[in-house]
């Protein structure tokens, strides 16, 4: 075929002809027409278009010849390839795709977006400031007017300013010339009085909120409203410096006491705030910072109690901490009722302290009076300490000696100690809705007992220091805060056990069964830091052979 001329090419059926009339390629259709050749270059014989060898000598040839047919249109050739396809269109270029305006680029630090820290919810977050503040205020002002032994409007005013701050943490500086006095001390009642306040105000404001970024962003903003507040506060009482009047109690108990330390230790068992007298400013830094941190700490935990709208991480800390955060509250409740224990207790052990305006201020101080009862009635030490150039000297006593100096009616702290501490374990027990997730809401509360009962100690007992600037004694009038909070926490945990193993909340049997197991084989308990059981030990047989297939004797039949 590859040596035909026109006549053997015109001889091949068209399209239409052969068997059944099927075209012998559907593709193409030769006709009786000239058709271009391919010359070979080496004998110069001709071949017929798209030939691969020469059908003369044999020589391959590197590219076929692709002449067009002579002739009406393009025509190919039975064995020629088909022609390739156009070259397909250059793709259109991309346009680059630009990130929104304030998204970070490549390794850039991820912008803050600032309108939305700007534009929140200030009216709510202000809302819950002022509450605070009011609430204390009127706290404050109900103490200043009431325990005044000469009543001095002016000095009623300024004692409401500067209980107020006092209330958020700043100290009361007070004193003529070099020689000043710094009161630390806290008028509870009207602390725990507003953060309660704020946290119920607070509650309201978030409840619509659909995310819990928007309920913390108020958080922050209703603390930094009233950080400011509290600083113009005491921006205003140093300027003015208010000069206290009839607030100097008649206590001549100082001569007859062994020293000054006795006398603190035995007039502050009696009694509720410190004496305040002379002019008198606040301290600006604790009303800045301190204020700040206790309602910022308030209002977060009010914010993870709420299980509106929670999901995902934020869900997950509400599961863990809403019952534990319940038993704190029931915690701050119940020390209000200690501390009015606390006061009968003292007015049936002294005669001299049933006057009205000594009751008053044992009740401005009523939660850190219920903290006494606590740390007593668990065995930690209370009293007196003073230090004063190097030397130190205390005076401090356990519930025995307390009782015995002022009255055994305190032996009732030991009772009052236990049922709160098992009150705010029960609460927390109640307040779980997982029942498989008591223990561990248990566990939880444990552990914030360990940053919440120092912290309710440190605002419970009486700081002072007196003297100059390089000559200052410090005296001390409070609780052991290290004893008080490993008794609290030992007793919670006892108590705890118990209330669960009361309530299902601890399996038995399950424990039962464990023990037995870790008993009859030691091994098999967990390794040391690992959840994941440790590997079987090791036999020292060897393992049986498996059975072989029975063999037949020689010569036997095999079995059908």
């Amino acid at each position: 075929m590859f040596g035909a001329g026109r006549g053997a090419l015109s001889r091949l059926p068209s399209a239409g002809e052969g068997t059944g009339g099927t075209p012998i390629c559907r593709y193409f259709r030769l006709t009786d027409r000239t058709y271009a050749m391919n010359r070979c270059t080496n004998c110069g014989a001709e071949n017929a278009e798209g030939s691969h060898f020469c059908g003369s000598c044999g020589l391959a040839f590197t590219a076929p010849a692709t002449a067009p047919l002579s002739g009406a249109g393009p025509q190919v050739s039975p064995s020629s390839p088909l022609p390739p396809p156009p070259p397909a269109a250059p793709p259109a270029q991309a346009r680059p795709i630009l990130p929104p305006a304030g998204e970070p680029v490549g390794n850039a630090m991820p912008s803050i977006d600032w309108r939305r820290v700007l534009t929140g919810n200030w009216l709510g977050a202000g809302l819950t400031a002022v509450v605070a503040l009011g609430a204390a205020a009127v706290v404050s002002a109900l103490v200043a007017f009431l325990s005044a032994d000469h009543f001095d409007l002016k000095s009623a005013i300024g004692l409401t300013a500067l209980l107020t701050e006092a209330s958020f943490g700043a100290d009361v500086v007070s004193g003529a010339g070099a020689v000043t006095t710094s009161v630390g001390q806290y008028p509870l009642l009207a602390t725990f009085v507003a953060l309660g306040a704020a946290a119920l105000v607070f509650r309201r404001v978030i409840r619509a909120y659909p995310d819990m970024p928007s309920a913390l962003g108020d958080a922050v903003r209703a603390s930094l409203i009233l950080a400011v507040l509290l600083t113009l506060g005491a921006v205003v009482t140093n300027i003015v410096e208010p000069d206290l009047r009839g607030y100097t109690s008649d206590d001549d108990s100082l001569a007859s006491a062994g020293s000054l330390t006795d006398y603190l230790a035995s007039s502050g068992a009696k009694a509720g705030l410190g004496d305040f007298s002379g002019k008198s400013q606040t301290s600006v830094a604790g009303a800045i910072f301190l204020g700040f941190l206790l309602l910022l700490m308030t209002l977060v935990l009010v914010a993870v109690a709420r299980r509106a709208t929670l999901d995902g991480v934020w869900l997950k800390v509400h599961e863990w901490l809403a019952a534990p955060v319940a038993g704190l509250a029931a915690i701050a409740v119940g020390l209000c009722v200690a501390g009015l224990v606390y006061i009968a207790a003292v007015l049936v052990g002294h005669d001299d302290a049933r006057d009205f305006t000594n009751i008053v201020g044992m009740i401005a101080a009523l939660p850190a009076l219920g903290m006494r009862v606590v740390g007593l009635g668990l065995g930690a030490p209370w009293g007196a300490s003073t230090d004063y150039k190097k030397e130190h000297e205390e005076a401090m006593s356990h519930i025995g000696g307390f009782a015995d100096d002022h009255g055994g009616l305190f032996w009732i702290s030991i009772p009052v100690a236990l049922a709160l501490a098992g009150l705010a374990v029960w609460t927390v027990v109640r307040q779980s809705a997982d029942r498989r997730a008591v223990l561990r809401n248990v566990l939880v509360y444990l552990g914030l007992l360990v940053v919440a009962v120092p912290l309710l100690v440190r605002v419970s007992n009486f700081h002072l220091s007196y003297g100059r600037r390089k000559d200052v004694a410090t005296f001390f009038l409070g609780l052991g805060g290290a004893q008080t909070t490993a008794l609290f926490i030992l007793a919670s945990a006892v108590i705890g056990a118990v209330v669960l193993l009361a309530t299902g909340g601890i399996d038995v049997d399950a424990l039962r069964a464990r023990a037995g197991t870790l008993q009859r084989n030691p091994a098999s308990g967990p390794h040391p830091g690992s959840s994941v059981p440790p590997p079987p030990p090791p036999s020292s047989q060897a393992p049986p052979a498996p059975p072989s297939a029975p063999t037949e004797p020689p010569g036997t039949r095999p079995r059908e």
